[in-house]
This record gives structure tokens, sequence and C-alpha cells, in this order.
């Protein structure tokens, strides 16, 4: 909200700027004598001419300003052309900013400061903070894009402490604030909050600002008690600003909804606060068709609360007729979407109304349209942070939506129902993870993709240097900070096409082999919904009650923990497994001898169901307990449209290479990786390094390659408290980061070390690890570890799953076969015959062949063929001899 004071300045200059012009021999020039500027190579007289070329509207004057942006003959030379060229583009920017245009807004802000840093290094630094670097860190808070809103109000600090105007840093920590807060970052929030307060007089409109904000932080933590009382404090420091001060009556304006919004509880003393902004003067606020948009999505939550449905829709139709005018909001498809955050709130409260009034076809419509919006928005976001924020706050509309189509579905059966569900279920999964597949499969081989891997392998350079100096050189902090700021334009640069979210049911199970189903999962909180597909489609829908706690226990205190609860218990253990296969199985049991990927989901994320028992009666020889892992195989993916993608994987040669690092020096020595390269020695051919012969370029090189990629060695995630994920190698960490620099990728990676497939959790998206790293650079099939494996199992594991690999299965069923062959082994004790000695590794992705099988036993067919040639040659000798005789 901070930008009011700068653009109240912005105002007067303007002013000024339209009484001087006389001056500058043109008065108020018609659109036909333009050219005579032109003529004269006059540049500034041309901008200021088309500066003051009048428009109907708000929006028709930020259009006529980008096209003379668009227009311009030649760049500016001199100072004075160069501050007529910024006035240009930062007038283009202020009138999208006011005519609603957020986006077009910060393109052209953005546009203008990366110009104006490069290009006129000594522009006035108060002109540079007030009407650039503030409207473009704001916009960027108003966009969502936390990451990049913060990286500018840093660059106005900066600008506004050089100045010594205390004023402007005030501001500016308000804007930090807000941003901080946005990202959940409440404690540093309520830190800018207070070194704010300190600049300023207790009765100036920045106090009341700052107080406001203090209040929202305080909200957003719930505690109403603080909220309220710094709230109501700056309505009434804002109330008493001077009527002319447009700025403090934004302010009280945008404060007045924060009552309301504090006071949501009580929905009588929140109307009355909404109805105040609602009745605030319209000669005050100018221009702002966004905010008033934002306060009548409000009264309408509010309405609704209070089952006043008729009112709450006359809400939302003076907010749609803001926001989509001259458009008739029950005709809009998603054509008619923008980047827009509070559009998307108007679709939400729209599908709330009509599917609490069972209108189900209309609130399936909503639906996507708020979701269509919110990939708009996800598609203007640089950072990685801003995007997963997107993707966490979602996650609670897309469960109202997909109860809301389970009703419609139970209510009438009606399998259009069904397929809406489960579009919504699949644009809740992994959506990041298809976007970056998406980019993989377009393969752009041009000039400024060149660019953007060039800065991506700059960043992972600074990045490694900056781990190995535990991150205290300001120097490496800031050249971080400067590439990604410019990988971000090159990103806007390169307008990647927004991913296809289209959901082609037949096209995607003709992909499945006979006896092959998926399961996809979505929970919200203890409510677990399933769908199943095969050849024929949607086999079944259900919905069950499964308490998400016993199912995170189960995970936690079995697995996680290490196996002393299992061994010391195991009645315990199987009947909790038992349990948890009733609950997720029991109305739908696995076909036996089937294949069956599944998608899971929240609580159900990281689930040995394989270690799951089918029967409720308990016998004490473990390798005798009835499985899942003996009933079905199972494997797992990210999404249907991920999954999809990766079946498209075509076999490769039959190329081995394995790193094993049992030398761990100060991490400690891994006894079972050096029996494990003995025991794989006799089963595969290739290239097998360890310990010294296994560096960070062999293997970097071996990502290349193709074929098979087995790694056996210390592995460390983001939630052992390290910096990054990475694999340790002999000489140096391997990280994930690094992954970017690869172009081919392994037909498999098998990454046989301690929770490879586990990671730091995105609601959403699923566990960030080190398998997805690989997949998500075109790897498409993995082998990963959800929790630690054991020296005793992982070596004998790794040798059952390639022999099994050899024989022609495929590399799901060949780890199903290697952990049944583990528990028929006699040799094999019944303590690690317990499901935490072999269930930790799981197979994610392509299901169908990776490596040409005619070609895998090579050296067969080469015995095959020496015998040959010496059969013939036998026979050669004997006719050589008889002829002789």
């Amino acid at each position: 909200m901070a930008e009011g004071s700068g653009h109240i300045k912005w105002l007067k200059y303007l002013l000024l700027l339209l009484v001087a012009t006389p001056l500058l021999s043109f008065q108020q020039p018609a659109a036909d004598s333009l050219p005579c500027f032109r003529k004269r190579d006059d540049l500034s007289g041309w901008i200021y001419a088309q500066l003051e070329l009048p428009q109907h509207n708000q929006g028709a004057k930020a259009r006529q300003l980008e096209t003379t942006i668009n227009k311009c003959w030649r760049a500016p030379r001199t100072i004075g052309e160069k501050q007529a060229w910024l006035d240009l583009l930062t007038n283009a920017g202020y009138y999208y900013l006011q005519s609603g245009d957020i986006l077009a807004s910060t393109t052209i802000y953005q546009r203008t400061f990366e110009w104006a840093r490069i290009n006129f290094p000594t522009v006035d630094p108060a002109f540079l903070l007030e009407h650039i670097l503030k409207p473009l860190g704001n916009n960027y808070t108003r966009l969502g894009d936390y990451d990049q809103a913060i990286y500018i109000h840093r660059v106005s600090l900066a600008v506004s402490e050089a100045l010594e105007d205390k004023a402007a840093m005030a501001a500016t920590y308000s804007n930090l604030a807000n941003t901080a807060a946005n990202r959940r970052e409440y404690d540093f929030a309520l830190e800018c909050c207070r070194k704010g307060i300190t600049l300023v007089d207790k009765r100036s409109a920045l106090h009341g600002l700052l107080l406001s904000e203090q209040a929202d932080v305080y909200h957003q933590l719930k505690n109403e008690v603080l909220a309220q009382r710094s709230i109501i404090q700056a309505i009434r420091i804002l109330e008493e600003q001077p009527t002319r001060d447009m700025a403090a009556a934004h302010w009280l304006y945008m404060a007045y909804q924060q009552a309301g919004d504090i006071n949501a509880a009580t929905p009588a003393m929140a109307m009355k606060y909404y109805r105040l902004a609602l009745s605030f003067p319209t000669a005050r606020l100018p221009y702002r068709r966004r905010e008033q948009a934002k306060l009548f999505v409000r009264l309408a939550r509010v309405h609704f609360a209070q089952r006043h449905t008729a009112e709450a829709l006359a809400s939302l139709d003076s907010c749609a007729a803001l926001l989509l005018p001259g458009k008739d909001l029950r005709k809009i498809n998603s054509a008619d979407v923008y980047a827009e955050n509070t559009l998307m709130d108007l679709f939400y409260t729209l599908a709330e109304v009509h599917g609490s009034q069972q209108h189900y076809a209309a609130a399936m419509q909503y639906y996507k349209l708020t979701f269509a919006t919110e990939r708009q928005l996800r598609q203007e976001y640089v950072s990685a942070a801003s995007r997963e924020l997107s993707v966490t706050d979602i996650r609670e509309r897309y469960a109202h939506a997909i109860a809301t189509a389970y009703a419609a579905w139970k209510a009438g059966g009606q399998q259009q129902y069904q397929h809406d569900l489960l579009l919504f279920m699949e644009d809740s999964k992994a959506q990041l993870l298809w976007e970056q597949l998406h980019l993989l499969n377009r393969n752009v081989k041009d000039t400024l993709q060149q660019q953007i891997r060039t800065i991506e392998q700059a960043q992972a350079y600074y990045q490694k240097e900056a781990l190995q100096q535990g991150g205290a050189d300001s120097t490496l902090r800031q050249q971080q900070q400067q590439l990604a700021w410019k990988l971000s334009q090159l990103h806007k640069q390169a307008a990647h096409t927004t991913p296809d979210t289209s959901l082609n049911l037949t096209t995607i199970v003709k992909k499945l082999a006979p006896h092959s189903y998926i399961r996809t999962y979505f929970t919200a909180g203890d409510r677990v919904y399933s769908l199943e597909l095969g050849h024929d489609g949607i086999r079944y829908l259900d919905c069950q009650d499964i308490p998400a706690d016993s199912l995170r226990y189960f995970r936690r205190h079995y697995f996680d923990e290490g196996p002393q609860a299992m061994a010391g218990s195991p009645v315990q253990y199987y009947r909790h497994a038992y349990t948890i296969y009733r609950q997720l199985f029991g109305a739908h049991p696995p076909e036996a001898g089937a294949s069956y990927c599944l998608l899971p989901d929240g609580s159900l994320a990281g689930l040995p169901v394989e270690a799951l028992v089918t029967n409720p009666v308990y016998k004490p020889a473990v390798g005798k307990w009835p499985f899942l892992v003996k009933q079905a195989t199972f494997s797992y993916a990210w999404s249907l449209r991920s999954w999809y993608m990766q079946q498209n994987a075509l076999p490769q040669e039959p190329k081995f290479t394995g790193f094993f690092v049992s030398d761990q020096r100060q991490l400690g020595n891994l006894l079972g990786v050096a029996r494990e390269k003995q025991l794989l020695q006799e089963v595969v051919q290739g290239a097998l390094y360890d310990n010294e012969a296994a560096s960070t370029a062999r293997l970097k090189t071996a990502l290349q390659q193709g074929g098979i990629l087995h790694i056996s060695s210390h592995a460390f995630i983001q939630q052992d408290s390290i910096a990054a994920p990475h694999i340790a190698l002999y000489d140096n960490p391997f990280y994930l980061f690094e992954l970017r620099k690869t172009e081919q990728h392994p037909a498999l990676v098998v990454l046989s070390a301690c929770r490879t497939a586990d990671g730091r959790y995105i609601a959403g998206e699923g566990a960030e690890s080190m398998a997805r790293a690989f997949v998500a650079t075109g790897t498409p099939a993995v082998v990963a570890a959800l929790w630690n494996v054991t020296d005793a199992a992982a070596p004998v594991l790794m040798q059952h799953f390639y022999q099994a690999l050899k024989k022609g299965d495929n590399a799901a069923m060949a780890l199903q076969q290697a952990k049944i062959s583990w528990l028929e082994d006699s040799k094999v004790s019944e303590l690690h015959k317990l499901p935490y000695y072999w269930a930790a590794l799981s197979y994610q992705g392509n299901v169908r062949p990776i490596i040409h099988q005619q070609h895998f036993s090579w050296y067969w067919w080469l015995l095959a063929g020496a015998l040959a040639a010496v059969g013939c040659l036998y026979v050669w000798m004997r006719r050589a001899r008889t002829n002789n005789n």
C-alpha cells in the first residue's frame, strides 16, 4: 500500500510537466503533427507530445504509450532524451497499474528498471525509488511473486538509506513487511514493521500504514487481540489525515477492509467495516478498480456466511463488472481469464455459492475457471518459492472442488462428474514437476534458451562456491541474487507456453498393459478419495475416512525410526498393517498377479503398501505373512501426465555404470556397499567404480551416457538440515542442482542409498526427493529408498533385482521379484524378513522395457556364437582329415 505517496509525487511531477511544456515550443499537439518531431529527429519533443495526447480512459492511455514505446525510431542518446524515455516508460507502467492491468504494468516497470540500470546509471535516485522501484516491487507482491518483490524492496531500501530519506525507508519497510507476511515469514514481517515505526512521526499517515501492516501479520498469526488493537489504532490515525492526502485515503480504505477481515468471526462487525469502505468517497480513490473488486468479493463472502445467497451473487456481479467489463459472467470461459488474484477469488466464491445450492454444473465450471486463473498467475512467477506457495495455497480449494464433484456424482450418478473429479485430482498433483517436464519436452535450442542454460550453469557454480564457504561470503550472495534476477528476465522473454492441462483419458489408458491399472488418490484431512483406471477408463470411484495421524504414525514409528518397534512387537505391527490394508484396499482388493501404479497424496505419501498384510490371522513365521507384495506388482508416479510422458521413453542400449563409495572418510564407512559391488559383479557387465574411482567427474559423464546408472553411497536430503541435497562421492559432493547441466539421461537410475525417495514435503507436489530431481531432468525410471537401507539386505536385494531384470522382467516386476526372493530365502533370518529390511526400495516411472532385452544378455549370444564357431571348426577339421586319408 505504500506506493500511494510515490504516486502523489508523480502526479505533482506530471502537473509541473504540463505547466512547463508550453515553454518547450509545443502546446497540446494534434496527432497529425507528431511526424514533424521525427523529421527533426527531436526524440524528447516527440515523447512529451505523446504524453500529452488525450485518451478516453486510463487503459487506452496506457496502450497508446506502449505503442509509442514500440514505434520509437531510435534509442535515446543525450541525458535529456534518456530522462524523456524514462518518463514515457514510467507513465505507461503507471497508467496500466491504474487501469487494473497489473501484468502489463509489471512488464513495463520491469523493462524500465532493466533499461535504467544498464543505460542510465546516473538517473536521479529519488526518481528511481519513487517511480520505478516502489511500483515494481508492489506489483510483484500483488501478483504473488514474493521472491522478486523482496529483491526489489531490498534495492529500494538501499537507495532510500543512501538518500537518508526516513519516510522512504519507512514506506519500504512497510512493503517488505507485507511481502514477508505473504511468504509466511512472520517474525521478519513484524521486525520490518517495528523498524519502520521508529522512523516516523506517531501522528503521520505512514505510522497508520505500518500499524495496519502489523495488524495483518498478527491476524495471519491468529493473534486477533493484537490484530484488533493495531488496526483500530491505524484507522484512528488515518482518519485524522487531511482529506487532500490521497495516499492516506487509500491506506484508510484498505484498513477498513483489513478490519473486516480481522472481524470475520463476527459477520455484523465485519460488514460494518466493509460498508465503511464501500461508502468511501470515490473522489478520494480514483482508478482503484482492483481494490474495489476485492471489496465486493469480501462482501459476498460475508453474505454467503449469513446464507444471503442473492446478496452474495449481487456483490459478485459487481466484482465481475469491474474485472470483466462487458462480459456475461455466466458465459465466461477459460479464454477470458488472466493473472489476477481477485479474479481467482471471484470464481472460487461463485463455485462455493452455486455448490451450496446444488447447482453442480455451474459450480464445476467456476471451479475450473478458478484453477485456470491460478495457473495463469503461476506462469508469471519466476522464483521456485513463489510457485511452491501458489501450489500450496490452492490446495484447499481443490479439496472443496473434489468434495463438490463427489457429491454431484453421488446425487445423480452422472459420469461427467467422475471425470471432473479426476481432472481436479490430477490438476492438484505435481504441477511444478509437470511444468519442468513440459519444458524438457519442448527441446527448444534457440539463442535465448542457450543464454538461460548458461546462467543456470553459472548459478550452479555459485551455489557450490557458497556451500563450500559456508554461505558467509556476501559477494557470492550478491552474485547469486544478480544471477537469479537476470535469469528471471530471460524466462520472461522466453515466453514459455503454458503446459497442456487437458486430460485425454483414452490416450492415457491405452498405455496400460493387460491387467495393469492406475490408482490415484487425494487426501483432505482424514478423507481419502480413490479412483482406479483401467483399459476401459474409470473402474471405480470411492471415498473413505482413514485417520491421517494413523497413517503418518505407521510410517514414522515402524520405518523412519528404525526397526526396533517392528522387531520388538511384530504382532502389533501386523495388526496395524492389516487395519490400513482393510481401510485402503478392503473395498477394492488388488487383483492377484496384476500390476498397479499408485499416485499417492498427502498422508499416503511414502506409505509402503507392499508391506501391508492381506489377512487378519497372525503367524509367527514372517516369511509366510501374506504381504501385499506377493499379490501384485506396485510402482509409483507423481501424476497421470508425468506417468504418461515416462511411458514414451524408448528402450536404451544395455550399458551399466555403477558407483560404490564404501570408504566415506569423515562420514564413516559403509560395509554393505563393498559387498553390493561384489555381488553385482556376478550379475552385470559394465563399468563399476569404487571409492577413489567414484568421482563426480565420472558421474557427470555417466549421466550423459544412457543405460543403467547405479549409485551406492551416502545421500543427504533437505530434511537432514543441510544447505543442499547431495550424493557423497569420494572426491566431492554431487549436488542435485547440478542435474540441470545434463542433456542426456539414463534409462534407469538406481539410488541404493538411504532415503533417496524421501525429502521435504510440499503439499500438492509430494516429497522433494532425489528421485524426483532425476525425474524432473528427464530420467524415465528411478529406484529409490523411502528410509534407511541396511547393509544386510540392500546388496542381496540389488543382486536379485538385476537377475530378474536380466531375465526380461520390467523393472517394477524385477524389484517385486527381488523382494519375494528375499522373503523366500531360507538363509535370511525371520527378523530380517520384517518389512523394514526389504520394503524401503520403491520403483517410480516407466513400466515398459527400459533396456533392449535382445541385447541385454549379449554375452550369452556371444557365447553361443563362439560355441557355434567351435562346432563349425570341428566339422571342418574332421572333413579335412577324411579328405587327407
